[in-house]
């Protein structure tokens, strides 16, 4: 998946979560968290591995044994209030990942999910640059077949949808007072 496909996705679940959990709109920290959450896993593998070399290019940020401790360390220092949108922004770039190759390339994959006990390819560093060049392409190629344009009329929808119930939502993370210190009310998610 795309990174902005990551962050729809991540904040349509945890908008909804908080709506039916707590009976409120999400607030402006824990969203910002969210949407780190969302990409963080490519933060950490693309570079290390497409650049550097030293990761494959889905490996320790894919993997659960960084996640689950990620949030469990976050949940100990933090509360619930930041381990949601982390656990949230973690799980379902972990799951979308899974979703977008089962979609696109007919293949159900989820054992990049268990790296290390899981070998992954091993990453070329042929350059963070350039790697994003053949991606890049590679999606415009995608999107030039029959199959591509429905799926980007899937993901138009989608980036809609979240656009507007962020909207909805009052704009958090980025609406003035979105970055006041502790919660503003009990339950503030």
């Amino acid at each position: 998946m795309l990174p902005w496909e990551h962050a729809a996705v991540g904040y349509l679940l945890y908008s909804l979560l908080v709506h039916f959990g707590w009976q409120r709109r999400p607030s402006g920290l824990p969203v910002i968290v969210l949407g780190i959450a969302t990409v963080l896993p490519d933060l950490i593998d693309k570079p290390l591995g497409w650049w550097l070399g030293w990761l494959p290019s889905i490996g320790l940020g894919h993997s659960l044994f960084f996640a689950v401790p990620a949030v469990l360390l976050v949940w100990a220092l933090a509360g619930g209030r930041y381990a949601l949108p982390l656990g949230v922004g973690l799980g379902t770039h972990l799951l979308g990942d899974v979703f977008y190759k089962a979609v696109v390339a007919g293949r159900f994959e989820y054992e990049f999910m268990f790296w290390p006990l899981v070998d992954q390819p091993a990453s070329e560093p042929a350059g963070l640059f350039s790697q994003i060049e053949y991606w890049i392409a590679e999606y415009a190629r995608f999107l030039a077949s029959p199959e591509g344009m429905t799926y980007l009329g899937f993901e138009l929808a989608l980036l809609g949808a979240a656009l507007v119930v962020w909207i909805y939502d009052g704009f958090p993370g980025l609406a003035p007072g979105s970055f006041r210190r502790g919660p503003r009310t009990t339950g503030d998610y």
